[in-house]
């Protein structure tokens, strides 16, 4: 399996979870696959140091980026140094399970023109148990962007972790909002529906830790 994708690694003091995080996606055997960490952490290098033991499983790019804080800054600058037409957000606490990149590859394959795909999730906590299930208002296929805005507008429904996007739609709506600290990711999805239709994957590859 190889697939033409970036997967972005905003960190910031997150080394309590980053191994497991790290370890979720080589379990994936990701060929062809990049990984950007931009990493803002105040405590010198513990994070350079988790990501550098990943190295021979991962093709992974370490920057210390102190100045840049906020997390959606360095999404959008992970966005623009990407090369590749897939790009994707692991947060260093989320997972990806079993299955995650075969999923994604298959849900391109059989809707080439999406501008993003999207799927279930599940929730975990601090100790990486399972609570609950993270479902999505969407049936599994193709969903127009028009009917996909008019259900997610009620409330935010899609897990960071599960949504690869077409690089190019994510740059022509113009990236995330930093003064959306909340909402940043809803605002995104609803600005790409206009560029495009959205693959909804049927079940749930990816994990969105709880935290108390």
């Amino acid at each position: 399996m190889h697939l033409d994708l970036t997967v972005i690694l905003p960190l910031h003091n997150g080394q309590q979870y980053l191994r497991e995080t790290l370890d979720s996606a080589a379990s994936e055997a990701p060929k062809g696959v990049r990984f950007l960490a931009y990493d803002s952490s105040d405590n010198g290098g513990d994070a350079a140091s988790l990501v550098s033991e990943f190295a021979n499983r991962l093709d992974v790019r370490y920057a210390s980026t102190p100045d840049i804080k906020p997390w959606q800054d360095k999404v959008n600058l992970g966005f623009k140094e990407a090369t590749t037409p897939l790009v994707a957000i692991l947060h260093q606490d989320d997972l990806w399970l079993p299955g995650h990149l075969d999923a994604v590859q298959q849900s391109f394959n059989l809707n080439p023109g999406a501008v993003m795909s999207i799927g279930p999730s599940r929730f975990i906590d601090a100790r990486s148990r399972y609570v609950g299930a993270w479902k999505l208002p969407f049936d599994p296929g193709l969903v127009g962007g028009r009917n996909f805005a008019e259900k997610l507008i009620v409330q935010n429904t899609i897990a960071v972790p599960s949504v690869v996007y077409l690089r190019q739609a994510w740059l022509d709506a113009g990236g995330m909002d930093r003064n959306l600290w909340y909402t940043p990711d809803w605002d995104i999805y609803l600005a790409l529906a206009r560029f495009g239709d959205i693959a909804v994957r049927p079940s749930a590859t990816t994990a969105f830790r709880l935290h108390g």
